[in-house]
């Protein structure tokens, strides 16, 4: 999957700017997937690429930093992805991924358990709404003549400790609320359909030969809301 703009970091002028995410995940499962024919190397081989590329290359070019919007002007323009600090993100969850297989590694309480747990069910609402949070608090820090701590790493802590409750809120009232009221308002349809069809009055018509596939469809759609 190629950049739209690979000189147009970070997100590549792309139509929802969230997708982002997918040109990084083939990228990344691509060079993960290759690490893994090395077997007990492959940690090493997935680290050392990452190092190379990310860090290393960008040294030997400008300097190396974090800042995601900075382009360092390859020609090959897919270099942008391979190169960008985003990918950092993708092998700090391999290295969770690698410490939650790990004996000595547990969570000690129920308490805990069940944060984790939520925070997986607001992971959608997060994907979406964080970069409207972050982008909010960039448009304040720009407003109070604090843009140079826009790429920081307090700006990291703190922009994700105001977009998980962000995300919390998306998940209860939109994502669970809307999926609620649509599966309602579903049923009620169909139980309107049904009691039409009861009616002693009613009498079939040529039309009405679509409620049958009009139920099933409606019933297909609850299924998929429940």
């Amino acid at each position: 999957m190629l950049p739209a703009q690979p000189h147009v970091l970070p997100y590549f002028t792309l139509t929802l700017m969230v997708g982002w995410t997918l040109e990084f995940e083939m990228y990344f499962y691509l060079v993960y997937a290759g690490s893994m024919l090395f077997k007990r190397l492959r940690w090493f081989v997935l680290g050392s690429w990452v190092l190379l590329t990310v860090i290393l290359a960008p040294l030997g070019r400008r300097g190396f930093d974090m800042d995601i919007t900075r382009d360092l002007g390859y020609d090959l323009g897919y270099l942008s992805i391979v190169t960008s600090p985003f990918v950092l993100e993708f092998l700090a969850g391999v290295l969770i991924g690698w410490l939650y297989r790990q004996p000595w590694f547990r969570l000690r309480s129920a308490a805990q358990a069940w944060q984790v747990l939520g925070l997986g069910a607001i992971s959608y609402s997060l994907y979406l709404t964080h970069v409207i949070t972050q982008d909010l608090l960039t448009r304040w820090l720009e407003n109070h003549a604090m843009r140079q701590f826009a790429h920081s790493w307090g700006f990291m802590f703190i922009s994700t400790a105001v977009a998980l409750p962000v995300a919390a809120l998306s998940h209860h009232y939109l994502e669970q609320g809307l999926s609620t009221a649509m599966r309602r308002g579903l049923m009620r349809l169909l139980r309107l359909a049904q009691a039409v069809r009861a009616t002693p009055a009613w009498r079939p018509r040529r039309e009405d030969n679509l409620l049958p596939g009009l139920k099933a469809l409606a019933a297909e759609s609850v299924l998929l809301y429940i």
